[in-house]
């Protein structure tokens, strides 16, 4: 994807109302109403085609802030998380386009970014998220991703990055645990999906794994939680170096095709 073509949309984002065209690529798609400017001039090829697949888009944290106690959700929703002592904010951005910057999670269950419970971003009946992700090279801890965890079995929702020299994302949800193909350590983007019974899992566009056994938990009570944790039975720790951005949550399916776009737009 043109890399002006991209900015060129995120401008238009500010600038148009919800019934205005924005330029035919992403003209069919429904934008959320409130863009804050400060979005507009800082995120660019991913952030952009993130915001432009709108469709059941719940929160986006790019995860860009340099400093502060807020990790903006830069849609209309506006569920805004608090980042915890161990994150070190305004590192590198993972992202090839030069987007913005990413955060150091740190070792230890404050290495994060979390909000209390809100239902919008429980794991119902199926939904996407999707994640920059660099793990430390050699790191043997698990490393928590993502987290609506009250403790054990039906209460329990957590994405990692399994122990290992690669990198292989799991996810723990009612009791089971369903692991993707490792591959290589380094900068990956990540998502997973889920409807009904079937998860699957991506790495850079690419599905990696599917499994027809899922079962969502209950409803959790828990925080929300992006990041490091040692939560309710649940310890993902990490490593000290790990990195993450740019975390998105849909309340629907996105397809191969929609994740490879999101991708390939951050290229």
């Amino acid at each position: 994807m043109i890399r002006s073509s991209i900015v060129l949309t995120t401008s238009l984002l500010l600038s148009a109302g919800p019934a205005t065209a924005r330029g035919s690529l992403f003209m069919r798609q429904a934008i959320p109403p409130v863009i804050p400017a400060s979005v507009v001039a800082s995120v660019t090829g991913y952030g952009a085609a993130v915001i432009a697949e709108s469709t059941g888009l719940v929160s986006f944290w790019p995860l860009y802030e340099a400093s502060g106690a807020t990790a903006a959700d830069v849609t209309a929703n506006a569920y805004n998380l608090t980042y915890g002592a161990g994150a070190t904010l305004g590192k590198a951005s993972l992202v090839t386009d030069g987007e913005a910057k990413s955060v150091q999670l740190g070792t230890g269950d404050t290495g994060n970014a979390e909000r209390a419970d809100t239902d919008a971003l429980d794991i119902g009946s199926q939904g996407t998220f999707m994640f920059w992700f660099l793990r430390e090279a050699g790191c043997t801890s698990l490393s928590g991703v993502f987290s609506r965890d009250d403790g054990a079995g039906t209460d329990r929702y957590v994405a990692y990055m399994n122990t290992g020299v690669n990198d292989q994302l799991n996810v723990f949800s009612n009791g089971t645990n369903l692991g993707a193909t490792a591959v290589a350590n380094g900068t990956h983007l990540y998502a997973v999906t889920w409807s009904g019974t079937t998860i699957r899992m991506y790495a850079d566009g690419t599905e990696i794994y599917n499994n027809t056994t899922f079962v969502a938990p209950t409803a959790s009570t828990a925080a929300v939680i992006v990041g490091h944790m040692n939560r309710g039975g649940s310890a993902e720790p990490g490593c000290s170096t790990d990195r993450i951005q740019g975390f998105a949550f849909w309340n629907v399916i996105k397809t191969e095709a929609q994740l490879d776009a999101i991708w390939s737009a951050s290229q």
